[in-house]
């Protein structure tokens, strides 16, 4: 008789742990065009099919390797004391700037960043095992959001098969489940967690979401990228980027609520002729990066704010006796 799905989700070690391997493989991920939510639904652009091609193809030579790498990729040793913050899907920002405030610093882990490849099973339980003995008193996540975003809804998918979307699909969810289940496990413990996705995401549809959001711990927080000092960085532009929190920390929650954009039309804007406010999430730098990429980054002002936020949190909470 299969255990309760809740215990499940609290170990969150089940499907890695199992002795029969065709329940713990995962067909092959498939990265979708690295393209974030766009800031604005008006703002919507789509990108030439030609760019996407090539970037698509180096990124499965890519994620092929990385794959065969998998068992060197496991981080084979992580600490074991108490800490404050750790950041998944991510590489160290939040957590340097909490350790900079004095608190005890944990792991920030991230596929392009240590090779933690938390789609992986193996992975996932090294992770889940390690947040069981270090007892983080927060846990801030940042999943890809891809396959979720309104681009790749308008684009990415109807330019594929049902079968190649549908191992998009698994891949995607695979790491969002994961991010859940990490949730669960801190809000049932009374311990803080965040997870932040672009607004306009398909991924706040999913049952697994929309279950720990109607948690009474959990609240949310939408604001702007721009407030925080998002921009362009070649033009300055402001970019705009709506984006959410869901949280159970009252302090991030006050820190982030309605911080909308206050931008002014005062940049030129060559390609629309006339002043906006904000330039589009699309095209590349003179640099040739990606400015979907570069969106990703967290400004520092949002670093900083959240940090200190995450302190005032730890400060004010009385946590039990970890040990």
């Amino acid at each position: 008789m299969e255990p309760p799905q809740k215990k499940l989700r609290l170990e969150g070690v089940a499907v890695a742990t199992t002795d029969d391997s065709s329940e713990c493989s995962l067909p092959s991920p498939l990265r979708d065009s690295e393209d974030p939510d766009s800031d604005d639904d008006s703002e919507i652009s789509l990108p030439p099919a030609i760019d996407s091609d090539d970037e698509d193809d180096q990124r499965l030579v890519l994620l092929a390797a990385r794959r065969r790498q998998r068992g060197r990729l496991v981080p084979q040793s992580l600490p074991e004391s108490h800490v404050d913050v750790v950041e998944l899907f991510s590489p160290p920002r939040v957590v340097p700037a909490c350790a900079a405030l004095g608190l005890a610093a944990g792991i920030s882990v991230d596929i392009q960043n240590d090779g933690t490849d938390l789609s992986d099973p193996e992975h996932q339980h090294r992770i889940m095992s390690y947040i069981q003995r270090a007892k983080p008193k927060v846990t801030i996540i940042s999943p890809p959001c891809t396959f979720y975003s309104q681009l790749n809804v308008l684009w990415n998918r109807k330019k594929r098969t049902p079968e190649e979307n549908a191992r998009a699909k698994l891949h995607a969810d695979s790491m969002l489940h994961f991010g859940m289940r990490v949730g669960e496990a801190q809000v049932a413990f009374k311990r803080g967690f965040c997870h932040e996705h672009p607004l306009h995401a398909t991924s706040w549809e999913d049952d697994m979401v929309s279950s720990l959001m109607d948690d009474p711990q959990m609240g949310q927080a939408v604001f702007h990228m721009c407030r925080f000092g998002m921009a362009c960085p070649d033009t300055k532009m402001p970019l705009r980027k709506a984006t959410k929190l869901m949280t159970n920390m009252l302090s991030v929650m006050t820190a982030f609520h309605n911080k909308k954009c206050v931008c002014n039309a005062a940049h030129w804007d060559p390609k629309a002729n006339k002043h906006v406010k904000h330039r589009r999430v699309e095209g590349k730098t003179s640099t040739g990066v990606q400015l979907s990429r570069h969106a990703q980054i967290y400004p520092d002002a949002m670093v900083n704010v959240l940090a200190s936020s995450v302190k005032r949190y730890i400060d004010m909470h009385r946590f039990k006796e970890l040990d």
